[in-house]
C-alpha cells in the first residue's frame, strides 16, 4: 500500500480552547461550582481513569482502523499487532467529523497540565497561605511552554504523518537548521 501524502484540514484552536477552558475553570471555583483544591486530592483517582480511558481509545482505534475505506498510516501497517497499536495504523481517525488526532495531540495533556499546575499552587497557597518561589516558576516557565505549544499548534498538525511540515510551520530557528544539515 502507497503512503497518503495528502494533508487533513484542520482547525487550529488550540489556544483559544485553552483560554476558554482556563477562565471557566476559574470562573467555576471564584463563583462556587467547585474547589479546584479537588484536583490536588484526587490526583491519583483522575491520573487512574484518564489512562483507563486512553487504554479504551487506543483499542477502539486500533479496532475501527480494519474498518472499509480507511486511510492507513505508512508506518503503522506492518502486520505486526503490537507495533501497530502503539504507533497507530489510521490516518488522521475521526468519529464523524470530529478528528481525533488533532484533538488528542495537544489540547487534553497541555490545557490539563497547565489547570493541574494551577490547582497544586492553589493548594499550596490555601495550606501555607504563599506560593513558594520554585512553585511560581514551575507555573511561569510550564505555562510558557503549554501557551507555545497551543497557539503554534498547526506547527505540530500532521507532522509526522506527512513529512510536510516544513511547509506548514517554517523553522524559526536558523542555528537548528544549520545544524542539522
Amino acid at each position: 500500500m502507497q503512503p497518503v501524502l495528502t494533508m487533513a484540514i484542520c482547525v487550529c484552536t488550540g489556544f483559544s480552547a485553552m483560554c476558554v477552558s482556563v477562565a471557566l475553570v476559574a470562573l467555576g471555583h471564584y463563583v462556587g461550582l467547585f474547589n479546584v483544591d479537588y484536583i490536588y486530592h484526587n490526583m491519583i483517582p483522575l491520573i487512574s481513569s484518564a489512562i483507563l480511558f486512553s487504554y479504551a481509545l487506543s483499542i477502539y482505534l486500533y479496532l475501527s482502523s480494519f474498518g472499509k475505506g480507511k486511510r492507513l498510516a505508512a508506518g503503522g501497517n506492518t502486520g505486526n499487532l503490537i507495533y501497530d497499536f502503539f504507533i497507530g495504523r489510521e490516518l488522521n481517525p475521526r468519529i464523524g467529523s470530529f478528528d481525533l488526532k488533532e484533538f488528542c495531540e495537544l489540547r487534553p495533556g497541555l490545557v490539563g497540565w497547565a489547570v493541574i499546575n494551577f490547582s497544586m499552587a492553589y493548594h499550596q497557597y490555601a495550606t501555607y497561605g504563599v506560593v513558594s518561589a520554585s512553585m511560581i516558576l514551575v507555573l511561569i516557565f510550564q505555562t510558557i511552554y503549554v501557551v507555545d505549544g497551543l497557539y503554534n499548534e498547526v506547527c505540530s498538525s500532521s507532522n509526522a504523518d506527512s513529512r510536510s511540515s516544513a511547509h506548514v510551520c517554517p523553522d524559526l530557528s536558523p542555528s537548528l537548521s544549520r545544524r542539522r544539515a
